[in-house]
């Protein structure tokens, strides 16, 4: 699994996520941390409140995107990625920090930037209106016609799930655009982060039989115990045996855990399972 495809199943698993209440958020502070619980519209979200809880109540689609890299790859290594440790970004105040117009021109400055002609999953789009950059996300996918149109497929935050681009919309959502043959005119540029820094991740395909001392690592062990955390159990409602061994209580545990989290229910964690026992985790460890 490379990096981009470890970010964008990462950032799906939080489609559907709503933003909070002022009121929801002074009554439990972890409310924010629910998928649609205390919904509102007073921009009150985790993304603020993981990366600067000064900032709860401001726009947040530039915040998610940074959100999901930092949770992804860590803040030191994000922050590499996406150019903000270079001397063209010297923030002078929160505001730029998290100004879509300043993130789309620090990736031309890099010479990070590209036009849709050349863009790909995992780049960061950037929306413009009549008068600025003004909404971000990620790109999930790009699908090409042989007539030169396609559609681009993005995860965004603070949007809606209606046509066209929607800021300030309140949650997060997987959207699609038609493209011409000369891109999309509401777009600006897209950023491309550096995914050179990333190395590609190792973890195995742990099905049924599946042994960690043939395989020279502790990869199942690793899954048992995740999935131990998380709170899933086998068909008998018993915590798994960390042996390594992936035999039928596992099997059930992985199913259990799929069943809630990911599209496919096959008691093999793949790409799609590690990714969602990943965000799983990153709840897990928020909440603690």
């Amino acid at each position: 699994m490379n990096a981009v495809e470890r970010l964008i199943a990462f950032a799906k698993e939080e489609d559907g996520y709503l933003e909070k209440s002022w009121s929801a958020y002074n009554r439990k502070h972890a409310i924010v941390y629910e998928k649609e619980a205390g919904a509102g519209k007073d921009n009150i979200t985790k993304y603020w409140e993981e990366i600067d809880k000064s900032m709860q109540g401001q726009y947040w689609c530039q915040v998610f995107v940074y959100w999901v890299f930092c949770q992804v790859f860590g803040t030191d290594m994000a922050r590499k990625m996406l150019y903000l440790d270079t001397d063209q970004w010297k923030a002078d105040d929160k505001w730029r920090d998290f100004y879509t117009l300043n993130w789309s021109e620090n990736f031309k400055l890099n010479k990070a930037s590209v036009q849709s002609s050349k863009v790909q999953p995992g780049y960061i789009v950037y929306f413009k209106n009549s008068k600025r950059v003004h909404h971000t996300g990620i790109v999930l996918n790009v699908e090409r016609y042989e007539d030169g149109t396609g559609v681009l497929t993005t995860i965004e935050g603070n949007t809606a799930s209606g046509s066209g681009v929607v800021d300030n919309g309140g949650c997060v959502r997987i959207k699609q655009y038609p493209m011409t043959k000369n891109g999309i005119s509401s777009v600006a540029n897209y950023g491309v982060p550096n995914y050179n820094l990333i190395e590609d991740d190792e973890r195995p395909v742990i099905k049924k039989g599946y042994k960690d001392e043939e395989h020279d690592n502790n990869w199942c062990a690793v899954l048992q115990d995740a999935l131990n955390k998380l709170g899933y159990r086998d068909e008998n409602g018993n915590m798994l045996e960390v042996d390594g061994h992936c035999g039928n209580h596992t099997v059930d545990a992985i199913k259990s855990f799929q069943q809630i989290n990911t599209d496919t229910v096959d008691g093999c964690c793949g790409p799609e399972t590690w990714a969602a026992i990943d965000h799983a985790l990153s709840v897990l460890t928020v909440n603690l």
